[in-house]
């Protein structure tokens, strides 16, 4: 995992969060001439087809601009019910979420505080640490409200 999203996700933070949604992740690459990106978002109170709409006509003109190009393929999403994490970052966004986290076997918890070394969880009551270098991988766990 990464510590840091990258330029893209600095250049388009701003804009989603002053819309009301967090950038998850964001990625980028050229293919046939064509500009390809895909940004996924997060709300606490939830991702449909309207808000990926929302932000997908705010950013195509930002986009544009940025790449000086009107050859740009957006896809907007949500991170899914199981999202695999790409960067620590995702610890701090899905903090009250569980998840299950790989060092040398897996770990599986409510991430409760990740301040940029260690991840605090909590699993029946007991809470542990995790070493930010001891990650290997991260997802989160699609836990059923009943």
């Amino acid at each position: 995992m990464q510590e840091k999203p990258g330029i893209l996700y600095d250049q388009l933070n701003e804009l989603i969060s002053s819309m009301g949604f967090t950038l998850v992740d964001v990625s980028g690459a050229t293919v046939n001439g064509t500009f390809q990106v895909r940004v996924i978002i997060f709300s606490h109170a939830g991702i449909g087809t309207v808000e990926c709409a929302q932000v997908s006509r705010a950013l195509l003109p930002r986009l544009e601009l940025l790449y000086n190009s009107r050859e740009i393929a957006l896809e907007v999403g949500s991170p899914g019910l199981e999202r695999k994490f790409s960067s620590f970052q995702e610890f701090r966004i899905f903090t009250g979420r569980v998840a299950r986290v790989y060092t040398d076997d897996w770990k599986r918890g409510i991430i409760k505080n990740y301040d940029g070394e260690t991840i605090e969880m909590q699993d029946n009551n007991k809470t542990f640490h995790i070493y930010k270098d001891d990650v290997v991988k991260a997802q989160l766990v699609f836990q059923e409200i009943s």
